[in-house]
């Protein structure tokens, strides 16, 4: 449904960039630790297309912090550029 709100603020053929972290389960600030819903790409990308965008680039890294600290759980990442195709 948040897909769906999103897409009524764009126009046709309008552009969305979407940056998320993939598989999360928690993540860390300071001391405190918080429990998160992990999500996966097939999960993202189908939410997308229901929602009316045509993602036109994907790209999924893995990465590391520099300093060693880290500050979730998960080591991948995602760059998504999509395209708003109609409204629905």
């Amino acid at each position: 449904m948040a897909w769906h709100n999103i897409a009524t603020l764009l126009k046709p053929k309008g552009i969305l960039v979407y940056i998320d972290v993939l598989g999360e389960t928690k993540y860390y600030v300071g001391d405190a630790i918080f429990s998160t819903l992990p999500i996966e790409m097939p999960f993202v990308r189908q939410s997308l297309e229901n929602a009316g965008f045509e993602i036109t680039k994907c790209e999924e890294e893995k990465y590391s912090s520099e300093d060693g600290k880290l500050l979730t759980d998960s080591d991948r990442f995602v760059c998504i550029i999509a395209k708003r195709i109609a409204y629905k």
